[in-house]
């Protein structure tokens, strides 16, 4: 079974990014979140060094991760 995951990414994106700009605070101010979406090519998981790859060094990606939120 060959599965087009190109046609299930891009409606979960739009959803994700929909979802999000969701939030109200109680002051009926809305505040819209900060997203920054990386999208690379040919790159696994432990391809950097925050994910414990001692080869390649990714000190921008290490910063960006410590200060952010990660899903595994």
């Amino acid at each position: 079974m060959n599965v087009n995951y190109t046609k299930l990414l891009v409606p979960g994106m739009i959803w994700l990014l929909l979802a999000g700009c969701q939030t109200q605070q109680s002051t009926g101010k809305q505040e819209l979140p900060n997203i920054l979406l990386i999208v690379t090519d040919d790159m696994g998981y432990g391809d950097v060094s925050n994910s414990g790859n001692p080869l390649i060094k990714t000190p921008h990606l290490d910063q960006l991760a410590a200060r952010s939120v990660r899903f595994k």
